[in-house]
Formats: structure tokens, C-alpha cells, sequence
């Protein structure tokens, strides 16, 4: 007996409908047909991917250096009782080390996209594609950002309310590295499971926060 294909996961599936209808990776049309995707996506299909992803073979080889590139992990809030709400799975664009005012490196600093709701996702990711690295989509393909950069540039201005700091001690899981050619199906996905607050608060908030 010939043994049994395995079953597609839902990214393998989107890459090859995106493939069929002629959309280039990180195109305009592309990432509005991803975003439409992720919309339209079932909560509990969401967990499964995002089970799979932090459970599964990697994505990719892990880069040698963190600093932007795209991860996904488990993370548990040490300050909860303070915090308004937070994200148990932050998908993030990793920027560097974080230290405290001592200047003891604590943890890490990221711009977590799931802070924002998708037409504003869509929105940051479009000006974050602006200024890649390698505009050739390789493993080592990453954003060139620092806080300062996105601080001073108004169109970067959706990137506040995403702008967040994490503890190593608090990392409930291995980081999954995202390779820039999941960028797009990854980004969309309604990933995000926030504590305290549902969703649509957070999103508010964080539309408060941008101005809009």
C-alpha cells in the first residue's frame, strides 16, 4: 500500500490558491488577498494553525541574529494584575535587546502586529515592506527598523500602539522563526489570543492611540 500523503496545512493551501491566481509575493493585490483570508478565518482554525506553528517542524533556519526578523511564541505577562489586557501569542518584528534603567538586558523589545486590526496591518506592513533589506525574499531577508527610525517617521505612526517590551523569563515557548516568505500569510492570521480584554478593545484602544 503507498503511503498516505499528509494533509496540507491551511498556509500550504492559501500559497497555492494565491499561486494559481498570479499574485506575487508581497504585492499590493496579494496582501489584500491575505488580509480578506484572515477576516474571513474561523477561531477555531486559527488556534489549529497557530498550534502548529508553535508545535511543528520550523518555518525556516533560525537567523543568527534576532533583530528584524519576524517570530511567533508563548509568552505569560509577568506584571497581569497591572496590565490592561495582553496578547498570550504576540507575533512580532523583533528589535533588538531591551535593559531596564540599571542597564542589565532583561528581555527583548517587538513590534506586535496583532495589536492592530487588519486594515491597519495592512497598513504598517506596507510601509515596513518599503524598506527591506533584501528585496530578494531570502531566509535572511529582514526589516531595517530601529524605534528611532519609526518614532520620527509619520507613516509609521500605526506602529505605536504595537510598540512592546517582553521578559526572557517570561517566554513559554521555543520562538518560532518566520521566514520572509510566510510574511504574508502569517501576518493576516487571526493569531492573537488577548487576556483581560476581547479583541474589539484592544483594537479601539489602539485606534485611540494612533489617532484615528
Amino acid at each position: 500500500m503507498a503511503d498516505k500523503q499528509p494533509k496540507k496545512t491551511l498556509l500550504q493551501r492559501y500559497e497555492e490558491e494565491a499561486i494559481k491566481n498570479n499574485l506575487p509575493l508581497l504585492s499590493r493585490e496579494s496582501i489584500d488577498w491575505f488580509l480578506k483570508k484572515g477576516q474571513n478565518m474561523k477561531k477555531g482554525t486559527a488556534e489549529g494553525i497557530r498550534s502548529n506553528l508553535l508545535g511543528g517542524d520550523a518555518l525556516g533556519q533560525m537567523p543568527k541574529r534576532y533583530p528584524g526578523h519576524m517570530f511567533l511564541y508563548h509568552y505569560d505577562a509577568k506584571w497581569d494584575e497591572e496590565l490592561p489586557y495582553w496578547d498570550e501569542f504576540p507575533l512580532i518584528i523583533h528589535l533588538g535587546p531591551w535593559a531596564d534603567k540599571a542597564g542589565h538586558t532583561k528581555g527583548w523589545a517587538g513590534i506586535n502586529l496583532h495589536y492592530l486590526p487588519p486594515v491597519m496591518r495592512a497598513k504598517l506592513f506596507d510601509a515596513l515592506v518599503a524598506v527591506f533589506a533584501d528585496k530578494a525574499l531570502t531566509d535572511d531577508t529582514k526589516f531595517k527598523l530601529s524605534y528611532n527610525i519609526l518614532r520620527k517617521a509619520a507613516k509609521y505612526r500605526y506602529f505605536k500602539p504595537c510598540y512592546k517590551h517582553y521578559l526572557f523569563t517570561q517566554l513559554r515557548s521555543k520562538m518560532i522563526f518566520i521566514p520572509s516568505y510566510e510574511w504574508e500569510k502569517v501576518v493576516f492570521l487571526p493569531l492573537q489570543r488577548f487576556k483581560k480584554a476581547d479583541t474589539t478593545t484592544v483594537w479601539a484602544d489602539s485606534k485611540r492611540i494612533i489617532g484615528k
